[in-house]
């Protein structure tokens, strides 16, 4: 026996080595519950020369200062758009005003110059690891000003061999602190809100300000495609209890705040149901977008952010717009990456996702993660995702999924995305939920 178990554990090996030289992934398949031997989503095509890319700095931060100051920077000059910065461990950059490079590895601090500092970040990868921490605020002092990072690369951009491109992540002791100015994450209509009103009633004062951007959700059936009745417009006053909202615009659709009744054809039935459409806050001061050209847009290829084992990530009040690759496995705008049982105190609470190319997020063979006053918006695919179903004592709670689209033949990940049509079984599904030792609340 032991000699069988020692053989085996030598093929499986040597099947391991062979694997990975020729860019393969050993994958779980979904169909036919089978194990199948696939071309890994996370190498992408099989084209080994991808790994000798070389994945280290042309530019290295001298010594702590501004990233805008030349002196900070071995050769003296300020890194730009085709540049790969590396942040030695023991140094802290700062941040006002536009930066840019091509890839920056955070093995020191990257954070705002000041709690009001006004930033524009560009670049395809920003990676934290090495107890390197990429910070925007704290826990106990919300960042004030603003700061929008916009995420660039293409489907033919050069890749991280486990993380693709186009990427924020925290790698191994990797730090990801992003902690926005509070908001309340959605609230519910107090009265029915007309077509053509360009004025709202809530049920609770907000701290939402002029020029934020809002979303109605539908309160119509699905049938005709009522579920996609929403209603997305910018403030430009609200009253002085904090109640009543005015729009940019008038209502395209009725969002119901009271009972309605239904009635059935063949009988007569009635039925009378309390329906207060909900209004969710998408915008918020921290700003993570996909630099995404109409031929990105075409393939759905937007950003995503990534958690590793071992890393530690706190995000808050943040929006993340235009995320997600579309038909990419591993390429999600929140995607805790095999963490196993190391992911405690971490949390993405009071943000927004909207217009995601593939799912909202995606806790993956991690436990102890909480998601907590999400907005998740027009996203394709499954919206919050328990992907191989050993996730266990996540906690999703208060959040707000609408907007689920199915992915067109050929892009689903797995075939629950868009295998099921009827009206009692449809997919995909906001919450895809694989294990229910899980906690699910609101």
């Amino acid at each position: 026996m032991k000699k069988i178990e020692f053989t085996f554990l030598k093929k499986l090996a040597l099947l391991s080595y062979f694997l990975f030289f020729f860019c393969i992934d050993l994958s779980f398949s979904y169909k036919n519950d089978l194990i199948a031997v696939k071309r890994s989503p996370f190498f992408g095509e099989p084209n080994c020369s991808q790994f000798s890319e070389a994945y280290q700095a042309s530019i290295s931060a001298a010594k702590s200062g501004k990233w805008a100051d030349a002196s900070t920077w071995q050769g003296g000059v300020v890194p730009g758009l085709t540049d790969d910065v590396t942040i030695p461990s023991g140094m802290t950059i700062t941040l006002n005003g536009s930066s840019s490079a091509r890839y920056i590895t955070i093995n020191g601090i990257l954070k705002p110059e000041s709690n009001t500092s006004n930033v524009q970040l560009q670049a395809e990868r920003i990676l934290a690891e090495n107890n390197g921490e990429f910070q925007i605020g704290t826990a106990t002092q919300l960042f004030a000003g603003t700061f929008v990072i916009t995420l660039n690369g293409q489907p033919t951009s050069p890749i991280h061999p486990t993380m693709g491109t186009k990427f924020i992540a925290a790698g191994n002791n990797g730090k990801i602190e992003f902690h926005g100015e509070n908001r309340l994450s959605w609230t519910n209509l107090s009265e029915t809100a007309n077509i053509g009103s360009n004025i709202i009633k809530l049920k609770v004062a907000v701290n939402w300000e002029v020029g934020e951007e809002i979303v109605l959700t539908s309160t119509d059936l699905a049938s005709g495609g009522g579920w996609d009745h929403t209603d997305k417009a910018t403030i430009t006053a609200i009253s002085a209890d904090k109640k009543t909202i005015t729009l940019n615009r008038n209502l395209t659709y009725r969002h119901v705040g009271g009972t309605k009744s239904y009635t059935r054809a063949k009988d007569g039935k009635t039925w009378n149901v309390d329906i207060f459409g909900e209004v969710a806050l998408l915008s918020h001061n921290i700003k993570i977008q996909g630099n995404v050209t109409t031929t990105e847009e075409a393939v759905g290829f937007g950003g995503h952010m990534m958690f590793m084992k071992g890393s530690t990530v706190h995000i808050e009040n943040v929006e993340l717009f235009q995320m997600g690759q579309l038909g990419v496995l591993g390429r999600y705008p929140i995607h805790w990456h095999l963490m196993e049982n190391t992911a405690t105190g971490h949390y993405v609470r009071n943000s927004s996702i909207h217009k995601s190319f593939n799912r909202a997020v995606t806790v993956h063979a991690t436990d102890y993660a909480t998601i907590e006053g999400v907005v998740a918006f027009d996203h394709i695919g499954h919206g919050f995702f328990l992907e191989n179903s050993g996730e266990r004592f996540n906690t999703f709670k208060n959040n707000l999924v609408f907007s689920t689209r199915r992915p067109a033949k050929g892009k689903e990940l797995t075939p629950s995305d868009n295998e099921f049509d009827q009206a009692q079984n449809r997919t995909p599904s906001s919450y895809w939920i694989t294990n229910p030792n899980n906690i699910f609340e609101g």
